[in-house]
């Protein structure tokens, strides 16, 4: 006697329930702890990994009533009719092998690559095949508390030439949102045009700002933009702002051995492809493994990448192998900004700008700084620390870093002024730099 196949039906329902339910029980925490790297899964995974076993046990409980519900002693006449159909086991399986399986894998991938995306907040940042992301040239869109214009050169501020005028003095910030001017309304509350007009009006001389300054750059990018486009503006100096985040924050990029595409990407609107990729976990780690196969992975940056270097670990922690290794590879990106402007023979200067948790003891958290400065002598280039300067001026003025700083490293407008001022002292006193001003 030939079986129901509304019975086949609830077999196959039956099996893909209790493997729902499995993958539910599987797929947990500390069985996931297990597997390299051998870390405890964050509060935002381990939320992801709640949810999909919560997922998993509805839909396989949900598959198993309906196998119940089509079992030929209690299936309802219209139902019957569509399962008793000749093809409908055959296409039941293919349809239930194919969808459960793409099910448990995007479920199981959610944790792990768009739980952790958060809202689009901004339109000013595109990919770049080189930089990893950069200003979208002439537009203009919200970013922090204000609406930034960005020129057609896809930098802030006035657009300038690239042919110059040799009797106006020209000069290149590269730099991260500090130098950018990150949460401040106008681009000329930002530390670079506030040198301009104060060497403007001490010197009488005129002043060309290329502020390059883009939200998450490291010195990575600073060198890839210098030799792309920065060289054309053939700048009398070069400027380098360095945050002590720099060393850090490149690692989370999957060309550093990370996962992740940036922080201003994940936070802007751009191709479908990349709506896919915020949207579809399955779709996301393709994209992932596609960049790692064509950018590579270092087993060295792999390791620090996992680890996440903090900054306050930079301070704290100067002696552990996991803090050399990441400067080892910071230095490495400056001495090629070194060497390419050695190449164009174009005068080059760091300044190192400190986070607020530094002036709770200069002294002793400033092992950061040291390392710029020593790799600075090093290589012979004026170099430029804040932090002693700015912990001076707050002590003389009575004042807090919140006075100065919008948050842990950016500056507010006086923040902007006082460093100005310090880096137009530099500049001048700076004995290597002594012709930059003879106009």
């Amino acid at each position: 006697m030939r079986r129901p196949r509304s019975s086949i039906a609830g077999a196959l329902f039956r099996a893909f329930g209790l493997l729902l339910i499995l993958s539910a029980l599987v797929f947990n925490t500390y069985l996931i702890s297990q597997f390299p790297p051998h870390i405890a899964p964050g509060s935002i995974t381990g939320r992801g990994i709640w949810a999909a076993q919560k997922a998993y046990f509805a839909s396989g409980l949900f598959l198993l009533l309906f196998a119940e519900a089509v079992h030929p002693s209690v299936i309802h006449h219209s139902l019957k009719k569509v399962f008793e159909r000749r093809l409908m086991p055959n296409v039941l399986l293919l349809v239930l092998s194919l969808c459960v399986p793409v099910f448990i894998l995007e479920l199981a991938l959610r944790p792990f690559t768009i739980d952790h995306l958060t809202d689009k907040a901004t339109t000013i940042f595109i990919k770049d095949k080189d930089l990893g992301w950069k200003l979208r040239p002439d537009h203009r869109g919200r970013w922090g508390d204000y609406e930034v214009q960005i020129n057609s050169k896809g930098l802030r501020g006035p657009e300038i030439p690239y042919e110059r005028n040799h009797d106006t003095l020209r000069i290149l910030y590269l730099g991260d949102s500090v130098t950018f001017g990150y949460n401040l309304a106008r681009y000329d509350m930002s530390f670079p045009y506030m040198i301009e007009s104060l060497l403007e009006h001490n010197r009488q001389i005129d002043v060309e700002t290329v502020n390059a300054g883009v939200g998450g750059y490291s010195p990575w990018q600073y060198d890839v933009y210098l030799s792309k486009e920065g060289a054309k503006y053939e700048p009398d100096i070069v400027l380098v702002g360095f945050v002590l985040n720099d060393v850090t924050e490149k690692f989370d990029l999957v060309r550093f051995g990370g996962s992740g595409i940036g922080y201003q990407l994940n936070r802007s609107y751009f191709s479908i492809d990349d709506w896919l990729a915020s949207k579809v976990a399955i779709y996301a780690t393709i994209h992932r493994i596609k960049s790692r196969v064509q950018l590579g992975r270092s087993p060295k940056v792999a390791a620090i990448a996992r680890e996440q270097v903090s900054v306050e670990e930079l301070a704290r922690r100067p002696d552990s192998e996991l803090v050399k290794n990441a400067w080892a590879v910071t230095l490495k990106n400056l001495d090629r900004i070194v060497e390419h402007c050695r190449e164009k023979n174009l005068r080059l200067a760091v300044v190192v700008f400190p986070f607020t948790f530094q002036f709770q003891d200069p002294d002793s958290l400033d092992s950061g700084q040291r390392v710029l400065a020593s790799f600075c002598e090093d290589v012979n280039i004026p170099f430029l620390d804040l932090l002693a300067p700015l912990s001076h001026y707050l002590g003389e003025h009575n004042l807090k870093p919140e006075d100065l700083f919008i948050d842990s490293d950016h500056l507010n407008e006086l923040g902007s002024k006082v460093v100005a001022e310090f880096i137009v002292t530099f500049l001048e006193q700076e004995d290597t730099l002594e012709d930059l001003f003879a106009y």
